[in-house]
């Protein structure tokens, strides 16, 4: 019987974390995307050195994938990640 308690509460407590592991996860890929995009404006900025397309349109669809992905904690997240997107698919043309 204790033992089922103890079952009981571990899976209680595993549903709780589950949350904050996906939003661990959602802050991850949004500190990881805003550390390219730094490094990117950092090696221009050193070397003058501009970003390839293919980097461009790698973070391009990173932030897309943010978006899509939602969970976003403020409202103006989805549309300040979107106005970046754009920017970077206007460099493209």
């Amino acid at each position: 019987m204790a033992l089922g308690a103890l079952t009981d509460m571990a899976w209680a407590s595993a549903q709780k974390l589950d949350p904050l592991q996906h939003h661990l996860s959602h802050l991850q890929v949004l500190q990881e995307s805003s550390l390219d995009i730094q490094e990117l404006i950092i090696r221009h900025i050193e070397r003058w050195v501009a970003p390839t397309p293919n980097e461009v349109q790698a973070l391009s669809i990173r932030l897309e994938q943010i978006i899509e992905d939602g969970d976003h904690l403020h409202p103006e997240t989805p549309g300040k990640l979107g106005e970046a997107k754009i920017f970077l698919d206007q460099t493209l043309d």
